[in-house]
C-alpha cells in the first residue's frame, strides 16, 4: 500500500518548485515574461502570442 507521507510530501516539493520557478519567470525583462505567461500559463499559440504582442513568430 503507497505510503501517504510521500504523496504529501512529493505535492509539497512541487510547489515549491513552482513557486521558485514564478519568482524567476516574474524577475525576467517584461517582453520575455509575457511571452512565458501566455504561452506556458495561459496556453496561447506561439502565433497567438506573436499577435498578442506585435512580434514576428519565428519559424526556426
Amino acid at each position: 500500500m503507497p505510503d501517504p507521507a510521500k504523496g504529501i510530501e512529493a505535492k509539497l516539493i512541487a510547489s515549491v518548485e513552482q513557486t521558485e520557478l514564478t519568482k524567476h519567470v516574474m524577475q525576467l525583462p517584461v517582453i520575455y515574461r509575457e511571452v512565458i505567461l501566455l504561452f506556458y500559463y495561459e496556453e496561447y499559440t506561439s502565433s497567438d502570442v506573436a499577435e498578442l504582442l506585435d512580434l514576428f513568430e519565428n519559424k526556426a
